[in-house]
């Protein structure tokens, strides 16, 4: 299944992506209600001009790093190397809930920073409340799969870094968490054979699978529920998967797509992420036929999360298209 959340009417409402068509639920209450609740089978109907927005406003947000190439090239350019706990502590910082975002909602440029990058995770939902969970049973407390692509203010990254507290302002405004646009659940895909792809406008920036991630979500579950209750609704993200940001790439390539943002024009920029099973050919629509650049240089603010419903036929799970324009 994909669960979606719709608003048409004025109504946010918990719905099923059907092809490209949206189907109410049938329940009364949001997307955290719902997989609390079991995610109950009720009568579905079509939503005529449904809109889709982010799939849940999460209890919580945890974001790993399960990537070592991530942290490869991230590091290196972050001026850091790998420290050796790495390899066995699926750590992790937390994010608001409240900046959480999804499609046709606007991503301020934060006013204190000048170079805003993209990140491409995938996230697991908790669907089953769990503590001391066994890292052999934890996917079965996972109700389902979704894109994150947690933005970042590099040049604040820099500064907070050296203070060894984890991102702070890096990671937190109104807007900085992109989810969507739907759920996966877990009978429809093998979460650990992935393919994570990202394009700027249109050409291919970045790829991954998550055969390549260090820690498994089984793992980050298992550690994240020490002593502590996880409960339905709460989202753990991969962390980056290799080549999934800006900062990845050499410094000439990452200023054009970034730099002098506070240029005057208009400009548009197409960020597009994707999740297929590993194996299949790449998608190759990005987004809405009039997205494009009409200025190298970018405005202050990154509006739109632009998201298409999918085709039931293709192999493709779910994409998320951020769109730059002024």
């Amino acid at each position: 299944m994909k669960y979606v959340t719709y608003e048409a009417a004025g109504r946010r409402r918990v719905g099923v992506l059907d092809g490209n068509v949206v189907l109410d639920a049938g329940f009364d209450g949001d997307m955290v209600a719902f997989i609390e609740a079991g995610a109950p089978a009720g009568r579905t109907t079509a939503v005529p001009g449904a809109v889709l927005r982010a799939p849940l406003r999460p209890r919580s947000l945890r974001d790993f790093l399960a990537f070592e190439g991530h942290l490869l090239n991230a590091f290196k350019n972050l001026g850091r190397d790998i420290p050796a706990e790495w390899y066995e502590v699926p750590a992790y910082y937390k994010g608001l809930p409240d900046t959480v975002i999804g499609p046709d909602e606007q991503i301020p440029w934060p006013s204190y920073s000048a170079q805003l990058d993209h990140e491409l995770e995938l996230a697991a939902v908790i669907g089953t409340a769990g503590k001391d969970i066994a890292e052999a049973d934890a996917e079965r407390h996972i109700f389902g799969y979704t894109i994150w692509n947690d933005m970042s203010a590099r040049d604040t990254q820099r500064r907070e870094l050296p203070v060894g507290m984890g991102p702070c302002k890096a990671k937190d405004w109104d807007g900085s968490n992109v989810l969507g646009p739907c759920i996966v659940t877990p009978d429809e895909i093998d979460a650990s054979d992935l393919r994570l792809s990202v394009r700027i406008n249109g050409e291919p920036w970045g790829s991954d699978t998550t055969a390549h991630m260090h820690h498994t979500f089984a793992a980050m579950i298992a550690y994240a529920s020490q002593d502590l209750t996880l409960r339905p609704g709460e989202a753990l993200g991969s962390g980056t998967a290799a080549t999934g940001s800006g900062l990845e790439h050499d410094d000439s390539r990452f200023a054009v797509y970034f730099a002098n943002h506070d240029a005057p024009g208009s400009s548009e920029t197409l960020v597009s992420a994707e999740v297929r099973r590993a194996g299949e050919p790449p998608e190759v629509h990005v987004g809405d036929a009039d997205t494009r650049i009409v200025s190298d240089q970018l405005p202050k603010a990154i509006p739109i999360v632009s998201v298409e419903p999918l085709d039931v036929e293709t192999e493709e799970l779910f994409r998320l298209g951020i769109r730059n324009r002024a």
